[in-house]
């Protein structure tokens, strides 16, 4: 659900993103409870316990962490990303779109954070400026599968097959 690439701090959150991006919520959690009571205020943890309270449908422990996150280390794009699936979850979608404009300007090289604005550009019907995003975020990380799954999506809309199958191959 989750690319575990993005978070990159302590070998605790790493691992933990890596169990969660396989459906080990459990064993994720056993290892962000510890980390998160010796340092309640690490913004990737805060942001990886969001993500898992949004699959969990947790809104408001997911609104709650990722605006931890945020506030903990108001500038990595994992604690806006995590912040705009928490909006998302309770369809505040021009809060989710802020939020990823933010991890955005926060760090212009991060193609998750594109690929993630990319993604819910597309869904709000603002079909040119989500082909720009999923281009950039292809652009920028081309190993990671996500940026071309919505680059995929994205050729979808404008009804060309070949492309999509071409970015979805990818």
């Amino acid at each position: 659900y989750y690319p575990p690439v993005l978070f990159r701090g302590t070998p605790d959150v790493e691992q933990a993103a890596g169990l969660l991006a396989v459906g080990r919520v459990a064993e994720a959690n056993a290892l962000l409870d510890p980390l998160l009571a010796r340092e309640p205020d690490n913004s990737d943890a805060l942001a990886l316990r969001s993500i898992i309270a949004v699959t969990q449908n947790d809104q408001q422990a997911a609104l709650e962490s990722a605006n931890q996150a945020v506030s903990a280390k108001p500038t990595p794009a994992a604690a806006h990303i995590a912040l705009s699936y928490a909006q998302q979850a309770q369809f505040d979608l021009n809060g989710a779109l802020a939020s990823l404009q933010e991890a955005t300007r926060h760090e212009p090289d991060n193609a998750l954070a594109w690929a993630r604005l990319a993604e819910l550009l597309l869904s709000t019907g603002e079909l040119d400026r989500g082909m720009d995003a999923a281009e950039r975020a292809a652009t920028l990380d081309p190993g990671v599968s996500l940026t071309h799954t919505i680059k995929g999506f994205a050729w979808l809309t404008r009804i060309k097959i070949p492309r999509a199958m071409e970015a979805f191959e990818q």
